[in-house]
């Protein structure tokens, strides 16, 4: 999950900036279709037209930077993005102020650029500075504050500092309800991965009690068959098999197949996944035959797979 996502933000934050008001927009249609050169030229040319027009302090040439930041964040090319970044925050901080929003939509791009960079310190950095803006305006911006929480949590879970993580994870929840409400996604992956951490520190009474509020989210706004409900029926089951609860593992397990199975289908990479995770729970209960009976449903399953491999 970690650093896949960053260069999406970057790209979201682009767009919520001044920087797409004339040629930006063309940018992104041109990085949107894969076509950076060209992406880059423009945005170059304009960074260049911008910086003569206005002079390289303007807020015009922070914008124009910013574009040519974004394609090279989109190329791979993170350093040379980062730099460019940089100069347009200088700029934004002299016209508007340390703690303005601009200055703090900056920093968490920067922090990105950083985390993926591998530069966790400086990232760090810039997270806690754009969180320290971002509270300062509350209540309005709170969706950018819970990005940031989270975004900064994941740092620290990232590099092993588990409880800064898991107090940024608790104070990210309640404002990312807040923001998105009680049934979003951006909740969801808040409220797993806090249990996540707590699963893997043996916080299992706390674990438990977040997988089932993501289960009752997922029933309560559509019904008991609701494919968001597979992930953390099936993290709930592993909970139960680490604690040795192997019966109630077995009942978890069922229902997560079951809806995985009508869903998503039978032969999907998650009903195989819960399937084996069912097998090996069967037998620590000693129930060899519904052990049995799956890995014969699974075998069946892959034959006409190999019979239609050995036609080829």
């Amino acid at each position: 999950m970690a650093r896949i996502f960053m260069v999406v933000t970057i790209f979201a934050a682009a767009l919520c900036s001044a920087a797409f008001a004339d040629t930006g927009e063309d940018v992104r249609t041109l990085c949107k279709e894969g076509r950076y050169e060209e992406a880059l030229t423009m945005a170059k040319s304009a960074l260049a037209e911008k910086e003569k027009l206005y002079g390289p302090s303007d807020i015009k040439a922070a914008d124009a930077l910013e574009n040519v930041g974004m394609v090279y964040a989109a190329q791979g090319r993170r350093i040379e993005a980062a730099d460019l970044y940089k100069r347009a925050l200088g700029i934004c901080e002299k016209l508007y102020g340390a703690g303005s929003y601009r200055v703090a939509t900056i920093n968490l791009t920067l922090g990105d650029l950083c985390f993926d960079e591998g530069l966790n310190e400086d990232a760090e950095a810039y997270y806690l500075k754009a969180v320290s803006i971002y509270k300062k305006m509350e209540p309005r911006n709170i969706k950018e504050l819970g990005e940031a929480l989270t975004r900064l949590a994941e740092l620290c879970y990232l590099t092993g500092r588990y409880t800064q993580a898991e107090a940024l994870y608790q104070e990210a929840i309640p404002v990312l309800e807040r923001a998105y409400g009680r049934d979003s996604f951006q909740l969801s992956v808040a409220i797993d991965r806090l249990a996540e951490l707590y699963f893997h520190h043996g916080k299992f009474i706390e674990a438990e009690k977040l997988y089932k509020r993501n289960i009752d989210m997922a029933q309560g706004t559509r019904n008991d068959d609701d494919p968001r409900i597979v992930a953390p029926l099936s993290k709930l089951a592993d909970l139960k098999f680490a604690q040795a609860k192997y019966s109630e593992a077995a009942d978890i397990y069922e229902q997560a197949l079951r809806v995985s199975e009508k869903t998503i289908g039978a032969d999907s990479p998650r009903a195989m996944s819960i399937s084996k995770n069912l097998i090996k729970t069967y037998r620590m209960t000693g129930n060899e035959k519904k052990a049995a009976a799956i890995e014969k449903k699974i075998k069946e399953m892959s034959e006409p797979v190999k019979l239609k491999e050995e036609v080829l």
